[in-house]
């Protein structure tokens, strides 16, 4: 998965988030690019999360991280109309190097935290970008942590790690005591 928007949009808090870490409030700008991950035990599966910088003059270092991921978050600040406009050049710029439609994109409004008065217009012009792309719109706040459970459902929802679990969680038969019994729904670790 790739974390990508413009800068100080909060890609790193996320990725903290994301990873069972507290985000760095005082963070210094990513240079390049930073790698967080998750394991999912439930699903037997890790998300590996590239923080992809937002700086302009790294898109040479970036953009190949874009040809290996399966997921994109496209990250923007719902209190800077601008950071909307850069998801839309990265869109542009990635689309040059791989074949999205072959991609999950979640489009990410973040800094929630920040109040609904400053970010109206933002929001929308972020939920637009979203249906543009045909994607899922999740606002959360890094730094609160509000909405990242949303965001994580959607993330597996998109990858498809839900019907991954109801695929194993079929009938299993255990031996006990020379006997043969079935178990639906099991788990057995």
């Amino acid at each position: 998965m790739a974390l990508c928007g413009g800068n100080a949009v909060g890609k790193s808090s996320i990725g903290a988030r994301l990873a069972r870490q507290e985000p760095d409030l005082e963070h210094n700008p990513t240079i390049g690019v930073d790698y967080f991950a998750r394991r999912l035990p439930a699903y037997n599966a890790k998300i590996g999360i590239w923080d992809l910088a937002g700086d302009r003059r790294f898109d040479t270092i970036t953009t190949p991280y874009i040809t290996g991921t399966t997921i994109i978050l496209f990250v923007y600040d719902i209190t800077r109309c601008e950071s909307v406009m850069e998801l839309r050049r990265l869109h542009s710029l990635y689309k040059k190097v791989r074949n999205l439609e072959k991609v999950n994109i979640i489009v990410v409004g973040n800094k929630m935290d920040k109040g609904p008065s400053a970010y109206t217009t933002c929001v929308d012009r972020g939920k637009t970008f979203a249906i543009e792309l045909s994607a899922p719109h999740v606002e959360i706040s890094a730094k609160t942590g509000q909405g990242l459970e949303e965001l994580l459902s959607v993330i597996i929802r998109e990858t498809n790690l839900e019907k991954v679990e109801r695929d194993l969680m079929t009938d299993i038969k255990i031996m006990h005591n020379d006997s043969i019994r079935t178990c639906r729904n099991c788990l057995i670790s």
